[in-house]
């Protein structure tokens, strides 16, 4: 299934080390989600969906937001295995951003995340750096691994 994926080998051993057992992952067999409910600033009652299996997953492969704080200021930093990151954000430069990318099924995919390579939907290109870009990549990608893992362990 990860070779449906384009991983090479390396790739292929690193995101077995950090997925395997998949249930793991999951709450008696099924993705965990919590919903919240809330007001928001205007007073409207809203409802929150978490997946918190997916956040885990995605922490696991090194792509969980964790917040730092010092003092009064807090930052918002990726956490998890900065190696697996590592190799994905490679793997995004060198098999995802080519053009060759259109003709695979991941391609089509993620032409929904960008257009042209670089250019997000409905985001100016000065808002966005292009690492941030790519990390939105890598976070689309882990998404879809997530739920391709899921269904084969139905």
């Amino acid at each position: 299934m990860l070779k449906r994926f384009g991983f090479g080998l390396r790739n292929q051993a690193l995101l077995l080390c950090q997925c395997y057992p998949f249930d793991r992952f999951l709450l008696d067999g099924k993705p965990w989600v919590d919903y919240e409910d809330g007001i928001n600033k205007q007073g409207i009652p809203t409802s929150q969906k978490r997946h918190r299996s997916l956040r885990s997953f995605q922490l696991f492969l090194g792509l969980g937001y964790t917040e730092k704080q010092s003092g009064d200021k807090r930052i918002k930093a990726l956490g998890g295995s900065e190696v697996t990151r590592a190799s994905l954000y490679a793997w995004v430069l060198t098999s995802v951003l080519p053009a060759r990318r259109q003709t695979s099924w991941l391609g089509n995919k993620l032409a929904e995340v960008h257009n042209d390579g670089w250019t997000l939907k409905g985001l100016k290109e000065s808002k966005i750096s292009g690492k941030q870009k790519i990390i939105r990549i890598l976070f689309k990608v882990t998404r879809m691994l997530f739920y391709e893992l899921y269904k084969e362990t139905k």
